[in-house]
């Protein structure tokens, strides 16, 4: 039995003859040795240095035995202990192991899984689980060293084009192999969820019916070794999964997108019954996130009020977990989001409550983009607020507002001068033309 697709020997060969220069890959591994046999360490050393690319350093650590059922502070202590194992190495990737009974069980982490706006990612909660006995040998077996390999370069997949040929090389080579001697039913969910996500990850941009087909083939025979071996977490680690497919579905061409946009935020939140903000926060806070940017998504396609106050009860959620100072870039984009959610709303009801709302949102959003740093963007939100103060003083007539609008746009209208963006210039007088006129007809 082949793990997944038999790809023509034609395109095989040429894939096997593109020859690939990758940037190194920082890896550094780390696990508790006591208890286990020792052998952990060196088996995976021995797997992952026969790849040219991969530069490898070792730590060891005492990993949470009950990582799979951790309340909220263990978890941010372990991802806090990882971070840190991360910048001490300056690694790409953080490759924990430890042992649970007969299984060695394999986690992964880099320092911004939660932060990529990919609509694939993998969690805290992916764990790869193989048997012990894999680890009695010198090496892995060949698919699962090829798995790991994948896996791997999924998490920095972004940071060198090269990647995504060398990815689709190894899922490739992966689709023509038999699935490894000992791999009992109860492996199999984790290791198609794995396969799935990171063939996700090289096809995300050109998705299409074909590759829905095999993803869904996979995600059901995952299910069925489910039956046979049955897992709440791995259960809601399929709708995710799940709801990431139809995700990369939604920006397919000619994508039926707002059904699969509905499809994908139904199966988020049937992932959220395991993935609550109390056993893993960041993944409550991720998908929270995720789910927000499609109820946007799906106003901008519906007009339907409805859909962007669902997007701020999810970043509300998302903004709980990921605040100013754990992870102040994402939470910026936060507040950008709830910025332009209210802005319109706003616009919609003429209410100055919510109008201000957004204007708090988008100063909130300049605390990170400073205006000395980060210029464009502070004055891309200035313009916004500007926006919010116009519109707002246009329908309630009130010339405070109208003044703040003008203040705002020249504020920004400064920095596009200095920086002589003409287009951005020209947009911003005629703004400022536009609340004098407004301000002459209150008179």
């Amino acid at each position: 039995m082949v793990w997944f697709w038999k790809k023509a020997e034609k395109k095989q060969a040429k894939a096997d003859q593109t020859s690939v220069s990758l940037r190194p890959i920082r890896i550094v591994i780390s696990g508790a040795t006591n208890g286990m046999p020792v052998q952990t360490k060196d088996v995976l050393q021995n797997s992952l240095s026969q790849i040219s690319f991969l530069s490898l350093s070792y730590e060891e650590a005492i990993v949470f035995e009950n990582f799979a059922e951790i309340d909220h502070r263990n978890f941010f202590d372990f991802w806090d202990k990882g971070t840190d194992i991360l910048k001490r190495h300056r690694a790409d990737v953080l490759l924990r192991y430890d042992q649970m009974q007969n299984q060695i069980r394999l986690s992964f982490q880099s320092d911004d899984m939660y932060q990529k706006k990919d609509a694939v990612f993998f969690s805290a909660a992916h764990n790869l689980f193989l048997p012990l006995s894999f680890f009695n040998e010198e090496i892995l077996p060949p698919q699962i060293s090829a798995l790991i390999l994948a896996t791997i370069i999924s998490f920095v997949y972004e940071k060198d084009e090269k990647y995504k040929i060398y990815l689709e090389q190894i899922m490739t080579h992966l689709g023509q192999q038999k699935i490894p001697a000992g791999i009992e039913a109860l492996y199999m969910p984790n290791l198609l969820i794995f396969l799935v996500l990171c063939y996700l990850t090289f096809k995300k941009e050109s998705f299409c019916k074909e590759d829905m087909a095999l993803v869904l083939s996979l995600i059901k025979s995952a299910q069925k070794y489910l039956i046979e071996a049955p897992n709440s977490n791995m259960k809601a680690i399929i709708d995710l999964t799940l709801g990431q497919m139809y995700l990369c579905a939604s920006y397919s061409k000619k994508a039926d997108v707002y059904i699969f946009i509905r499809r994908a935020i139904e199966y988020f939140k049937k992932s959220l019954k395991i993935f609550s903000r109390y056993t893993y926060p960041y993944d409550y806070a991720r998908i929270s996130f995720v789910m927000a940017e499609q109820y946007i998504r799906m106003f901008q396609l519906s007009d339907d009020n409805q859909a962007l106050r669902d997007a701020v009860a999810e970043l509300r959620g998302a903004e709980q977990i990921f605040t100013y100072t754990i992870k102040p870039f994402l939470w910026a984009e936060i507040e950008e989001k709830l910025g332009f959610c209210f802005s319109v709303l706003s616009s919609k009801s003429n209410s100055e409550e919510i109008a201000l709302m957004a204007v708090k949102h988008f100063k909130e959003k300049q605390k990170v983009y400073e205006r000395e740093k980060y210029q464009k963007i502070w004055a891309d939100t200035e313009k916004n607020i500007g926006d919010v103060y116009f519109y707002l003083g246009k329908h309630i007539k009130s010339e405070n507002y109208l003044e703040k609008a003008i203040d705002s746009y020249n504020s920004a209208f400064e920095i596009y001068k200095n920086s002589d963006m003409k287009d951005e210039t020209n947009l911003l007088e005629k703004c400022v033309l536009r609340a004098d006129e407004e301000i002459m007809r209150l008179f």
